[in-house]
């Protein structure tokens, strides 16, 4: 699941260009077994639901969009279930209930 970056110089305009790119297959594969597992019960009392998982190169997109800071985005939840609520991303959800 690890991101592969990759810089781009471009000469006549000076200007410095990073692209990421990620496998996202694994992380669907994963979420195929978890539901076929049936994997909509509570990992734990104190975790509640395990309800997806999000990859690194959409967190870092979102936090783009939406000009915050990964900090910012970990403490406040909203960000997650604004994610895992969109229709865009429906694939990388395992619990297909109400967040």
């Amino acid at each position: 699941m690890s991101v592969k970056e990759t810089l781009h110089y471009d000469q006549l305009s000076d200007v410095v260009t990073v692209h990421r790119q990620q496998d996202v297959d694994p992380i669907l594969q994963s979420v195929r077994e978890h539901k076929d597992r049936g994997a909509d019960r509570k990992a734990s009392e104190s975790m509640g639901y395990f309800v997806g998982t999000i990859p690194a190169v959409i967190v870092e997109e979102y936090c783009k969009q939406e000009g915050i800071t990964y900090h910012e985005f970990c403490e406040d939840s909203s960000h997650v279930r604004r994610i895992l609520s969109d229709p865009d991303y429906k694939k990388f959800r395992i619990w297909e209930g109400r967040l």
